[in-house]
């Protein structure tokens, strides 16, 4: 097989979710009635193919037009449509979508968690695939909100992301998320090039349990974070991370800062809006604030939609993985301090 522009014909953003979670997902993708098996949840997420890999190849013009194949370069590419993947070496081992699902399916199948949502979706021009289950029974409430514990897990073919998986919290009142931090130390970050993969792959179904210390630690968190005060100066630079100050560069045009600055205080009024309703309820505290900052991210930033991708879905990525996340977690640490 040979292939021409390999971003011509990108296959879309595809996604499906359980509807008894669907305001965390922003209802994006095919809504299912009941919370799916993993080969139901394949075929509605758009995720029922495999993955091929074959020897990159070109039309060398110097001699004739002959085609040369690469011996360590390849193309990934769907067995179903055909559709581009990825370019990658000799060693890459590719994840089908299924993949994810068999890591996942001991958790499903024992009745400790269930398929939330998972899909297709693009950074860029690379497609990634994800999948999200909700862990039954663990529940909990801080400061008289409920959360809910997901477990998150994404791979794509591009080689900049290894298969991984993370805890994902929910504040159930508005769907706001928090991916936690997870100590790659602990194994549940897959490389594809790894030669022992398929004993990681493994181990890391085991070791699934290991989110619940994640979400333990966020739980104390929470809750000092709900009685510890917040300064003006904190205030300030929070606002700081989700609303960075203009700063001059040479050679800009004369207007391009007071463009920045008028987008830079609308940002602002948008955040501390959304700060002052949370701070009514849950009092002037470093919690409040956080949650502030995730109900910014979530609902109200503007994000950047790739090709193909709906708004809805670019928004959950960049909550998850993007530049969301990265707000979130510069802030939690910030109110760590």
């Amino acid at each position: 097989m040979t292939f021409g522009n390999p971003f011509m014909d990108k296959v879309p953003t595809t996604m499906a979710y359980a509807k008894a979670d669907g305001r965390v997902w922003h209802d994006t993708g095919k809504a299912l009635d009941h919370y799916p098996t993993s080969t139901e949840m394949l075929e509605a997420a758009g995720l029922d193919f495999n993955v091929v890999r074959t020897r990159v190849q070109w039309a060398a013009e110097t001699v004739g037009n002959r085609w040369r194949a690469s011996s360590s370069r390849f193309v990934l590419y769907r067995d179903d449509t055909g559709d581009f993947l990825g370019i990658v070496g000799k060693d890459y081992q590719p994840d089908h979508p299924r993949d994810l699902f068999i890591l996942a399916d001991d958790l499903v199948q024992d009745g400790r968690a269930v398929y939330s949502t998972a899909g297709l979706i693009y950074s860029g021009d690379a497609p990634r695939i994800w999948c999200s289950l909700r862990l039954l029974g663990d529940d909990w409430k801080i400061a008289g909100e409920e959360h809910k514990p997901y477990i998150w897990l994404s791979s794509s073919w591009d080689t900049r992301q290894a298969l991984h998986c993370r805890p994902v919290d929910i504040r159930v009142i508005c769907g706001n998320t928090y991916a936690l931090a997870m100590n790659q130390k602990e194994g549940l970050t897959i490389r594809h090039d790894a030669r022992d993969r398929d004993a990681l792959k493994a181990e890391a179904a085991k070791m699934l349990a290991v989110t619940h210390g994640e979400f333990d630690r966020f739980k104390v968190w929470a809750e000092i974070a709900a009685l510890k005060g917040v300064s003006d100066q904190t205030r300030a630079q929070v606002e700081d991370i989700v609303a960075p100050p203009v700063r001059d560069l040479p050679g800009q045009p004369a207007d391009h800062r007071v463009r920045a600055q008028a987008f830079r205080q609308r940002t602002l009024r948008k955040f501390n809006t959304i700060a002052t309703e949370e701070i009514s309820v849950g009092g002037n505290n470093a919690y409040s604030l956080f949650n502030a900052v995730t109900g910014y991210v979530d609902w109200g930033k503007k994000v950047k939609t790739a090709k193909n991708n709906t708004r809805s879905t670019s928004a959950m990525y960049s909550q998850l993985s993007g530049d969301g996340a990265r707000i979130k977690r510069q802030a939690y640490e910030l109110l760590s301090v």
